[in-house]
């Protein structure tokens, strides 16, 4: 989205559980629920694009255990065996 002079994407790229900008902004529980996509196995890096979004998933990697530990209460899906809904 252009705003203004800039161009903005979704902030799911650096922090894509972003629990400490909750925390900063003075929560005292945070609740998330993660839906993100659990890390590809070897066998399953078989195109360009599985690689790309492999490495993706591992450009805020780092920030990611970081928020976690800041989590009150972690909900995480089933997001494998759930039927995709598109």
């Amino acid at each position: 989205m252009e705003y203004g002079d800039s161009l903005l994407i979704d902030g799911g790229f650096s922090n894509n559980l972003p629990i400490n900008i909750a925390k900063e902004m003075g929560a005292d529980i945070v609740i998330a629920v993660d839906v993100e996509s659990p890390l590809k196995k070897r066998k399953q890096l078989g195109t360009v694009l599985s690689v790309l979004e492999q490495t993706i998933g591992l450009l805020g990697l780092e920030q990611r255990r970081r928020n976690e530990k800041l989590i009150d209460i972690h909900i995480r899906p089933d997001l494998e065996h759930s039927p995709r809904r598109f």
